[in-house]
């Protein structure tokens, strides 16, 4: 079987994407394993990423696992395109080069559970790092040993509403399976906006600022998938 999963913290913004995303699943009769954590806690602990990976591997080991990033929307009943994979894990490069880890399939095998084991104590190692690289790195590192086998997904698994059309060309695209929405984008503009003088905060608001513009689209793209499953989105006040 194939077992979905994801995090979230317990901010508003992340916990309403959250919703989203599995509202996206449920209508195809898929119930992803969501796992809400603190703000803090996600900050505290060292490559949260690879081990909530890792400890998702050894809770469903029967079962084939797709971590997607809670901020992205499912548009197919993705157990078809996995049922097949052979390969010990799957996952998107960005042009070709850069590994995009926001949907990444573990087919649970021995060489995937050691691969994701060694993704989690290079990072206990580097906590500085960012975990998508030194995943990057330990993938080159296996496969060119010969230790694991990858399948390289195509960018509709890994679908930034507003990046990946604009790098790949529509022509050359598929519609999305999963779309990530980038709420980190979010996440940072209401910092700032926190941590502005009264002034600054006119201008970090502004329509006239790129960066606020990226927001307001990203939330109408947001909601508008949100009408696909019959919810409406509270998301915080950009205050």
């Amino acid at each position: 079987m194939l077992k979905i999963i994801g995090f979230y913290t317990d901010d508003a913004l992340y916990s309403e994407h959250a919703r989203l995303m599995k509202a996206s699943l449920v209508r195809f009769g898929l119930e992803p394993y969501l796992e809400k954590v603190s703000a803090d806690e996600w900050q505290k602990i060292i490559a949260f990423k690879p081990e909530f990976i890792h400890r998702a591997c050894q809770k469903f080991p029967n079962d084939k696992i797709l971590y997607i990033d809670a901020d992205a929307f499912v548009h197919a009943d993705l157990r078809g395109f996995f049922a097949d994979v052979k390969e010990d894990i799957a996952v998107h490069y960005f042009q070709g080069k850069e590994l995009a880890s926001g949907t990444l399939f573990i087919n649970n095998t021995p060489s995937a559970r050691a691969l994701v084991n060694e993704w989690v104590l290079r990072m206990r190692a580097n906590p500085k790092l960012w975990d998508q690289k030194v995943l990057e790195e330990v993938v080159a590192d296996w496969k060119q040993k010969g230790q694991v086998s990858i399948k390289e997904l195509g960018p509709e698994f890994t679908y930034i509403y507003d990046l990946t059309p604009k790098r790949y060309g529509l022509d050359n695209l598929s519609k999305p399976l999963v779309e990530h929405l980038q709420a980190s984008r979010e996440h940072r503009l209401i910092k700032q906006i926190h941590e502005s003088s009264a002034l600054k905060r006119l201008w970090v608001k502004s329509l006239l600022n790129r960066h606020y513009r990226r927001i307001v689209n990203r939330r109408k793209v947001s909601q508008a998938l949100a009408q696909q499953v019959n919810i409406i989105l509270n998301f915080p006040t950009l205050d």
